[in-house]
């Protein structure tokens, strides 16, 4: 419509400039997809899809809006004008929404999206240093190349140019196309390695310590070999147990309104090994703020149902921060002692590798 131009134009050519139909087209199999992984397009395909729900709540707006002034000019006085009905669509879930969904105000861990809540760590009351990342860990591979997995110092910043003192006219003219030129050739420079980095960080997903297929940030901190002594420093001799236990408690006080678990369940935490599948599973989890069904678990695992039978319970919004600060500790202190600088932990063959497809490493 053509009303609705003035406020699309700008929101759509920022679509277009992100490369969404370019995206939207692109094919992912059934290797690409993970349960906890917000892969690289994620944001780019949920942008369009919000884009598109927001111009058809507007659009539906501004034809009821010019059908009822048509018929009583002076309708225009009583509703919102068109840029504050667009501002309030843009927030809108009403195509998104399931008849299931919690009751306003509450929600189940197990469920977040459009109107059922957010990650369990976006309720957490711990300072800012905990949020990034617990936050990384969910997007995949890239997250081992992006800050606080990889920091590295931006790259300095062309010299301006400056007219030569005392040159003829076609010395500066000559001087300015020079360095017209040499900015360009840096760019292009730049713009290629940055390419080269892309693929090696999406493409090849085989992890660059131990060669594993999918080598992303909750293999490094479950089952890669290369990792086993940090594991065992930030999994070992109970510490597990110590973490596990304090979600245990957080979740029984939630529900049951007790400090604390009751002792069968404090006890198959103690006991649960932390090379086990169950153990792997449930820092999988933990890592990737992913809360789990009992139908997620396996037949034989002694905690994970039973931790599943809470966390799929409908709360109260308000009531989840002690668990949530539980939760991000834990997954905070395992991704910290595991997973950070784990490229200290490259051989010198796979160190040259990532250098030569452009990663300049931390110092």
């Amino acid at each position: 419509m053509n009303n609705l131009r003035p406020w699309t134009a700008s929101y759509y050519s920022l679509v277009q400039r992100a490369g969404f139909d370019r995206a939207w087209t692109m094919r992912l199999d059934s290797a690409q997809i993970r349960p906890w992984e917000t892969h690289h397009l994620a944001a780019t395909l949920s942008n369009r899809a919000a884009y598109h729900t927001w111009r058809k709540l507007t659009e539906a707006y501004l034809a009821e809006r010019a059908a009822k002034e048509a018929a009583d000019p002076a309708v225009a006085l009583r509703t919102p004008p068109p840029m504050l009905a667009a501002l309030r669509a843009s927030g809108a879930t009403a195509f998104l929404l399931d008849a299931n969904l919690p009751a306003e105000g509450s929600l189940r861990l197990t469920l977040f999206g459009p109107g059922a809540g957010a990650p369990i760590y976006a309720y957490s009351r711990l300072e800012s240093r905990y949020y990034t990342p617990v936050h990384r860990a969910r997007g995949g591979r890239a997250a081992l190349f992006l800050k606080p997995f990889w920091t590295v110092e931006r790259l300095p910043k062309p010299k301006p140019y400056r007219t030569p003192r005392g040159a003829s006219l076609a010395a500066r003219r000559a001087a300015k196309a020079a360095h017209a030129a040499a900015v360009a050739a840096a760019a292009a420079a730049d713009k290629a390695a940055a390419a080269a980095r892309e693929r090696s960080t999406h493409r090849d997903t085989d992890c660059n310590l131990c060669g594993a297929p999918r080598g992303d940030v909750v293999h490094i901190c479950t089952t890669c070999p290369s990792t086993a002594a940090r594991r065992a420093d930030a999994l070992g001799g109970g510490r597990l147990a110590t973490m596990l236990n304090a979600i245990t408690d957080a979740l029984v006080a939630l529900h049951a309104g007790q400090a604390r678990a009751p002792t069968y369940l404090t006890d198959a935490v103690n006991a649960l090994d932390p090379a086990s599948p169950e153990a792997v599973f449930i820092v999988t989890r933990i890592v990737t703020s992913s809360p789990w069904r009992v139908a997620d678990t396996l037949p034989g695992w002694t905690v994970a149902p039973r931790l599943g039978v809470l966390l799929d319970r409908t709360i109260k919004r308000g009531s989840v921060a002690r668990l949530s600060d539980a939760w991000v500790r834990a997954a905070h202190d395992i991704i910290s002692k595991v997973g950070l600088r784990w490229w200290r932990l490259l051989t010198p063959p796979a160190r040259a590798a990532l250098e030569a497809a452009g990663h300049r490493f931390p110092t």
